[in-house]
């Protein structure tokens, strides 16, 4: 199973997400997932380093686009804010609630 569809599955077992928009985040993100675990599945094929223009050794592209990925599905994961309830959190006090809020919305 791909990193985005394991994440999926834990997310939505986790967090009730029925929202379109929430939906689409979340879709975005295990996306995101994905093309890490690709490049990642790239950087252990060719190694860290390439080849520059003038035949220098340079760091490997995908280095950048791999933390371009994590940083994006960071961003993706503070866009679901506020965080989805927990399922089963209806135990949870008032008071816990509103400390948690508190946190996410600073």
């Amino acid at each position: 199973m791909a990193p985005g569809a394991k994440f999926r599955k834990a997310f939505r077992k986790a967090y009730v997400v029925d929202d379109p928009g929430g939906l689409a985040l979340l879709e975005h993100a295990c996306a995101a997932l994905d093309r890490i675990s690709d490049l990642e599945a790239v950087l252990v094929a060719d190694g860290l380093v390439a080849t520059g223009s003038t035949g220098q050794p340079v760091a490997h592209p995908a280095l950048d686009a791999i933390r371009k990925e994590r940083d994006s599905f960071a961003r993706l994961l503070r866009d679901l804010e506020p965080p989805p309830e927990p399922k089963g959190s209806g135990g949870a006090s008032a008071a816990g609630k509103s400390l948690v809020r508190a946190r996410w919305d600073r």
